[in-house]
């Protein structure tokens, strides 16, 4: 039942800015694994299409979580370049033969990618 007259009823409406909600998680392009001598160097891009790029973690065989800063020190950008050095010293679990390089990436919203990639020791 309607509670006032016609003359009388009042109507609002408002349009809010768009809300972008994010569900996809980040992508891992352009990897490659270089040794020399003891140390292997690792890089890649990151990229997410709505949100920064917020976190990244690498182990390596499961083991010895790190984490690690894009190539120019700030996580501040929807695309993300990182040069990671593996070594014995800072990577304990580095065996000869096989290993695994587990990239861990994260954006803004909490989204994640995990991909691996395997390298001689």
């Amino acid at each position: 039942s309607v509670s006032n007259q016609d003359e009388r009823a009042l109507t609002a409406s408002k349009i809010s800015l768009p809300i972008i909600i994010d569900n996809t998680p980040p992508s891992i392009s352009k990897v490659k694994v270089k040794k020399t001598l003891n140390k292997w160097f690792v890089t890649f891009k990151a990229v997410d299409y709505l949100s920064n790029i917020a976190k990244l973690q690498i182990s390596v065989n499961l083991k010895d979580w790190k984490i690690f800063a894009p190539i120019d020190g700030i996580f501040d950008d929807r695309v993300e370049k990182f040069k990671i050095i593996l070594s014995k010293n800072k990577f304990k679990s580095i065996k000869k033969g096989e290993n695994v390089i587990i990239i861990k990436v994260q954006d803004l919203s909490g989204n994640f990618l995990t991909r691996i990639i395997r390298f001689n020791g």
